[in-house]
């Protein structure tokens, strides 16, 4: 179900000379019996499993070899595990770093802080959205909801000023908005329709250091 933000501009601003770069390190898993001896790299990647941080799914490693991000990698000692390295910078789009709108979970504006909970205890997410008849009301902070009592609405808990962004800005945008307006939770939007997620801690996750 698509979920549509009404009534809010999308955010912009100029980075100016603010210039984000990181790298991200993600592990990857060997399938089946590791390729060993000489010229077996490219069999020992065609074999690991690794997650796309900008596809947003698990791939062959292999595929990390044409894609311009890609540094290195280094495998275990085992050659059970890969760990890839890609580089990120603030040219990069959001849209590529962003949690895809269907991996967002969502729960309507008339549940419980209990019924929440249980959410987050299965899915483990920092944020949910909040909607009322697939218009976005809010987001709720994992936070928020384990003080809250199990029968307290989660109307009561939610966040209803958000900050948006297009999935075509930079990550430096991204990055300045963070910085000067102090949000932990952009949320990424295409004309009306909501698209996306991205957080401090995603940012983190490629490299992203904070002051």
């Amino acid at each position: 179900m698509a979920i549509l933000v009404c009534g809010r501009a999308v955010a912009s601003s100029d980075a100016g000379d603010q210039k984000f770069e990181g790298v991200r390190e993600a592990e990857g898993i060997v399938v089946g019996v590791p390729p060993v001896g000489p010229g077996t790299s490219r069999a020992l990647l065609l074999a690991t499993q690794v997650p796309c941080r900008a596809r947003g799914d698990i791939c062959s490693a292999e595929r990390c070899l044409s894609c311009h991000r890609f540094v290195n990698f280094t495998p275990s000692r085992d050659r059970r595990q890969v760990m890839v390295r890609c580089f990120w910078s603030g040219s990069d789009l959001v849209g590529d770093l962003m949690t895809q709108a269907e991996n967002v979970l969502s729960v309507p504006i008339d549940a419980t802080a209990g019924e929440a909970r249980r959410l987050i205890a299965d899915y483990d997410p920092e944020y949910l959205l909040v909607v009322e008849r697939g218009v976005l009301v809010g987001v709720v902070r994992r936070t928020l909801l384990e003080w809250a009592d199990t029968e307290q609405s989660v109307s009561s808990v939610t966040e209803r000023r958000v900050w948006v962004t297009s999935p075509t800005s930079s990550l430096d945008d991204l990055v300045e908005m963070i910085a000067d307006r102090g949000a932990d939770c952009v949320l990424v939007v295409e004309e009306t329709r909501l698209v996306g997620m991205v957080t401090r801690g995603d940012l983190r996750e490629v490299g992203w250091r904070e002051g």
